[in-house]
């Protein structure tokens, strides 16, 4: 490093080498310019600046003289008065002369903001950045500089170089007033932080917005943001600057839901580690009072399990049973319930300090009873306030008993003593059924014995008890006993007159009994095959056995005509939980759901049609005798009326396929020749009820997803519904049609017997682009056609499937699309869609791999090239 700087331009070489001596360098640039005229110095500190105005890209050595430039600017010894050439200080022009090399500065960097270079517009705004940035706390700077920067930069925000934007972003950020609720700057961030296209724009908003009220929701909302760097920064923003006081119930359990849950493992680590653990310190880690401030109760808590066993174990030296039933609430129970069940999965180095959490399984019943008992000798109005949290509470202790150790007899006993007793109780809630029934799983796992005792409940519930007749299946069994051992003894009894007879050399005779023997062991084999899946599958496989088949008659059947909706709904699904062990059920009663499915009211019409296309994807539509036009009729309101001529069309069809082979397998029925026009449609876009239309839109989906239909006219269906604006609100329909469609279109191709599969892809091209021929119209209709208008069809279509190869010039159909451009006709259209059409080809050539392609572009470009010649020559 030279010991002197003889030149501006010296010391800008040396700063672009490091920053290691800028002290120095300043030193030396401000003698420089004491030394010097101020225009002088000026033009002199531009023109090498501008040198690394012009360079766009973030280069090591640019990136320093910006910085070095910067610091210089807003030197504290341009204040201070040097001294003039006459050996005389003045004050108050030295002042004037120091403010005026930082306006003159100002003046050109803002002078330049809207160049046309982006590099410029990009170091404008960086610079502009720097120097606000470097200028004390304390600085002053004039009204009208400060609102010109102010305007200056509110226009670089809308910049269309990303870029640019990220560095205006960061210079407005101390122009921001958080205590004004109409502030520009922070009413553009928040605009930009939803609405900006670059993720890194949305980055820089999330660093330099300040923290409000006003902005607060802002940046929850970018916890949900469609790129992971954004989401990521979102969370660690609010876990090291917000306090958990600062946030709503609502917003603390969005943030937990929505960050535990994310696709990012990085993400889902910054919610527990960081958001979760900054939280725990705000309440001394006290875990039960973090979970007071998350309302544990109305929050899905499954994927909080974990992690707040992880925060703080030993939370408490003694386990849940001693604490008194007046100091157990939600937040509590549901702590232990978290904490017991990762122990649990800790397996062998956790059970003896599970030993120590919970007592042994009769204790615990005996708690939890005594708890259901304080918790219903409340008074009416302390009960009515407390009835959610205690139905909690008691959720929480029912599911804490799946990691007690169940080996004890004695406990097993008691425990399920405690169920019954809890399932008979008029007071308990219907929403503890399903985890009091999940327990008596763990109890009784032999599922005969637990229908058995299940249905011995009911009967206690109803009054009078429901009579169970259970010879049935041991009479069956003897039947097979006897079938088998008649089969035993005159299998013997053949095969000793069979050996009798070749003896004898009585051939013909023997030859009878061989065949008598081989028919006996094969009705002895299709016996022995029954009734060892019959004692594999149990119960559920088999059918429906006596116990069930009264409960349908006595509780089930009459429950779907009860006055109450709610019990309506239950029963329905009961039957079609049913109807799932039995085909000949399910076929008896699938006219029943079908009109409950059209007459009730829309709850119980949604169950019925999720039970119809369950039993359809279960037994199939051949099980039912039935083509795939009768569960669309019966379903057609959902979607509208068909025509009458599509009905009657209907009619012949099926009759015509009634005539099909009993015994053919589900895939080859469907894929039958006239399968798709004995489709009637089942969902419309204009369909009154959302709910139908979207279980009627999911089930057809499944259908022709898992090969039972298979229908162009329905797939056609689900994709208008896809496109049909009035569903783009509609989350869950838009979530089910997203996933379908690409998972239907790649898991395979068509299938062989399916006629489709042998149709010509480039004569369909072909037919379609003769069709669209604007040519054959004009001909007929010449006088009342706008020749201007209806040339534009092909030329639109050509731009779209430009477009179209451009998105993807690796799919497989890029080919046929490029022998559709070549068959175009654009004869007549106007030179400007001409020279884009050009534009568009010469990038295709160059994206495109495919020989055979881009031989069929070059064809195509040049017949472009004609058109252009023919033009001009005219």
């Amino acid at each position: 490093m030279p010991a002197r700087y003889d030149s501006v331009r010296s010391i800008f070489e040396e700063a672009q080498r490091g920053l290691q001596h800028s002290k120095k360098l300043l030193t030396e640039l401000k003698k420089l310019h004491d030394n010097s005229t101020q225009d002088e110095f000026q033009e002199s500190f531009l023109l090498h600046l501008k040198h690394a105005m012009v360079v766009f890209n973030r280069e090591s050595t640019v990136e320093r003289v910006i910085e070095f430039a910067a610091k210089y600017v807003t030197l504290k010894e341009h204040s201070v008065p040097a001294v003039q050439k006459g050996g005389q200080h003045s004050d108050d022009e030295e002042d004037d002369a120091s403010n005026i090399f930082l306006d003159l500065i100002f003046g050109f960097l803002l002078d330049s903001h809207d160049a046309k270079d982006k590099a410029v517009r990009f170091r404008v705004c960086q610079l502009v950045n720097k120097i606000l940035n470097n200028l004390d706390d304390d600085a002053v700077i004039d009204d009208k500089l400060a609102d010109r920067i102010f305007e200056t930069m509110l226009t670089r925000l809308y910049d269309k170089i990303p870029a640019v934007r990220v560095q205006a972003v960061a210079a407005v950020s101390r122009l921001q007033d958080p205590g004004d609720t109409e502030c520009a700057v922070i009413s553009t961030y928040l605009s930009l932080m939803s609405t900006d296209s670059s993720a890194e724009v949305r980055r820089a908003v999330l660093l330099n917005i300040a923290i409000s009220a006003q902005t607060l929701e802002a940046i929850i909302g970018r916890t949900q943001d469609v790129t992971e760097s954004v989401r990521k920064l979102a969370y660690r923003i609010l876990a090291e600057k917000v306090n958990i006081k600062s946030f709503t119930i609502a917003q603390r359990v969005q943030l937990l839901c929505n960050g535990l849950r994310d696709r990012s493992e990085a993400i889902n680590n910054i919610c527990a580690k960081e958001l979760l653990g900054n939280w725990l310190k705000s309440y001394d880690k006290d875990i039960i009072k973090l979970l007071k401030s998350l309302d544990v109760e109305g929050l899905t808590v499954e994927d909080l399990l974990e992690h707040i066993a992880l925060l703080k174990k030993g939370q408490q030296d003694e386990g849940p049973v001693r604490i008194d039933y007046n100091s157990l609430d939600a937040e509590t129970a549901f702590y232990w319930r978290c904490l017991g069940e990762h122990v649990k999965s800790m397996g062998v180095d956790g059970e003896q300090f599970l030993d120590e959490l919970l007592p042994e399984v009769s204790g615990f019943c005996m708690y939890i009873q005594g708890y259901v008992e304080f918790s219903l000798r409340g008074q009416p109005s302390e009960q009515d306030s407390q009835e959610t949290q205690h139905k909690f509470v008691i959720q929480q202790l029912l599911t804490l008993v799946a990691v007690v150790d169940l080996s004890d007899e004695v406990g097993r006993k008691n425990l399920c003593q405690m169920l019954h007793d809890l399932l008979v109780l008029p007071e308990i809630p219907e929403s503890l059924v399903e985890v009091l029934h999940v327990r008596y799983i763990d109890v009784e796992p032999e599922e005969s014995n637990r229908i058995q005792e299940l249905v011995e409940i009911i009967a206690d519930v109803r009054q009078p008890m429901v009579v169970i007749e259970t010879a049935q299946n041991k009479e069956k069994k003897r039947l097979w006993e006897l079938k088998i051992a008649g089969i035993h003894v005159k299998l013997n009894q053949l095969r000793d007159e069979l050996e009798q007879c070749v003896t004898n050399q009585d051939f013909a005779r023997a030859a009878e009994l061989k065949q008598e023997i081989t028919d006996l062991e094969e009705q002895k084999e299709t016996l022995d095959s029954e009734e060892n899946f019959f004692s594999q599958t149990g119960v559920a496989t088999s059918g429906l056995n006596a116990t069930l088949t009264t409960l349908v008659q006595t509780l089930l059947l009459p429950g779907v005509q009860n006055e109450d909706p709610s019990v309506r709904n239950m029963a329905v699904k009961c039957l079609g939980l049913c109807a799932l062990l039995s085909c000949e059920f399910a076929r008896t009663h699938l006219v029943l759901f079908l009109q409950v499915a059209q007459l009730d009211q829309e709850l119980v019409r949604v169950t019925a049609l999720q039970v119809v296309f369950d039993l359809l994807l279960t037994f199939g539509l051949e099980a039912f005798k039935v083509k795939a036009s009768l569960p669309e009729q019966e379903l057609s309101n959902v979607g509208g009326p068909s025509s009458p001529e599509q009905d009657s069309s209907e009619e012949e069809e099926a009759k015509e396929d009634e005539g099909d082979e009993a015994n053919d397998s589900d895939c080859e029925h469907d894929a039958d020749g006239d399968a798709d026009d004995t489709q009637a449609p089942i969902v419309d876009t204009a369909a009154s009820s959302n709910d139908l239309r979207n279980v009627a839109a999911e089930g057809l989906a499944k259908l022709l997803l898992s090969g039972r239909v298979l229908s162009a006219k329905l797939f056609v269906r689900l994709l208008l519904l896809w496109y049909n604006p009035t569903t783009e609100d509609d989350v869950n329909l838009r979530h089910c049609l997203g996933v379908f469609f690409p998972v239907f279109a790649f898991a395979s191709r068509a299938p062989v017997s399916s006629p489709l599969a042998s149709v010509n892809i480039n004569n369909v091209a072909e037919l379609l682009v003769e069709l669209t021929n604007s040519k054959y119209l004009t001909k007929k209709t010449a006088n009342s056609i706008d020749t201007t208008e209806v040339a534009s069809i092909h030329v639109s279509l050509s731009l779209a499937v430009a477009n179209e190869i451009l998105s993807n010039p690796w799919a497989p159909g890029v080919r046929v699309l490029c022998k559709i451009l070549a068959m175009m006709d654009l004869t007549g259209c106007a030179q400007s869609n001409i020279k884009e059409m050009k534009i568009l080809t010469t990038r295709m050539m160059e994206e495109i791999d495919d020989s055979v392609s881009v031989r069929t572009l070059t064809k195509f470009q040049k017949f472009l090239l004609v058109l252009t010649d023919a033009d001009n020559g005219s």
